[in-house]
């Protein structure tokens, strides 16, 4: 079975949106394709959780529309979880958790499978909500140990409403809304100057199918991460272990963030600045996806700069105060 595995050979049943191809001849199974009264619903199905839509959203939506699963009957969230957890659906055979690339074509691209792949991951039991809900957690930095912020709604309601903290060790806590105003102004002010555009055009070279790839890879890490960050390790070695690994990730999603950088400023951000294009209107209209994979280009030393948040001075210093962008 490794054997047939390893060479990306199907095995089974054909999961809803692909069928099986049979050898004329002699009747064996060949290897899936797409079948086309499911595939498109199952590419529907991931681009409605990619954008942010929840599996319960996902699943009324899809019943109703009509759809039924194969024995006719209405779709369940545990139904649609095991479907956008199933690397088949991507061009990969998977065995005892190793993905091969299979004989099959993809009916879902990889960046949006390992995408998708990633948010499952933060809505699992226990997740921190609202971690990947806005446009720059996990890019601004702590001004004290420069981790990563993330965002939170305090026990108790305040008058600053949602607040950024320190990710890995709570140095820093900041009120996100006066942060988010000024982060948007620096990046719409930025993506509005006209020889932004010019440059980035003359930058662009086609390299689409490189940077599908390496978007691909750079999701498929930052769902390993999330797994690993989520682990509750039973002994002093295996956390041991885990550290190791969350360390070794970290390191190859910095290396292909700097690629993808690299590879897809131009693409990403033409979208958003096109001559005589209202910017601003662009950047509120564009999906939240997007908008955190803009900042993560943008907010870094060499173009906008790292944003931080330093400790308040005093408890009444202004959030915006407390910024430091690092552009060294």
């Amino acid at each position: 079975m490794s054997d047939i595995a390893r060479k990306g050979h199907p095995h089974g049943q054909a999961p809803i949106g692909l069928r099986a191809v049979h050898d004329t001849r002699t009747g064996k199974l060949v290897t899936w394709e797409e079948d086309p009264k499911y595939a498109p619903l199952i590419r529907e199905l991931f681009d409605m959780v990619r954008r942010g839509v929840s599996i319960r959203g996902a699943t009324m939506q899809m019943n109703a529309d009509g759809w039924r699963n194969r024995s006719g009957n209405p779709f369940t969230d545990q139904h649609v979880r095991s479907l956008l957890k199933k690397p088949a659906y991507a061009g990969f055979r998977s065995h005892h958790g190793t993905m091969y690339p299979a004989t099959w074509e993809p009916i879902v691209d990889t960046e949006t499978f390992w995408a998708v792949q990633s948010r499952l991951s933060g809505t699992r039991k226990g997740a921190r909500p609202g971690r990947a809900g806005h446009p720059f957690t996990m890019t601004l930095r702590c001004g004290v140990c420069v981790g990563p912020l993330s965002s939170f709604n305090p026990t108790r309601p305040t008058p600053d409403g949602p607040r950024y903290r320190c990710h890995r060790k709570g140095c820093v806590r900041v009120a996100q809304a006066p942060v988010d105003e000024f982060v948007t102004e620096l990046i719409v002010g930025y993506l509005s100057r006209a020889d932004v555009y010019e440059d980035l055009s003359r930058r662009w070279s086609g390299a689409s199918g490189e940077l599908s790839d390496v978007r691909g890879q750079l999701a498929e890490r930052r769902a390993n991460l999330a797994e690993l960050e989520g682990a509750e390790p039973a002994t002093l070695a295996e956390a041991r272990v885990i550290a190791r690994s969350i360390e070794t990730n970290e390191s190859e999603i910095s290396d292909l963030e700097k690629l993808e950088r690299e590879l897809s400023t131009p693409p990403d951000l033409l979208a958003l600045i096109e001559p005589g294009g209202d910017v601003r209107g662009r950047w509120e209209a564009t999906p939240l996806e997007v908008k955190r994979r803009v900042a993560r280009l943008l907010l870094v030393p060499g173009v906008l700069g790292e944003v931080r948040i330093r400790k308040a001075a005093h408890r009444l210093e202004p959030a915006t105060d407390r910024l430091v962008i690092r552009r060294d």
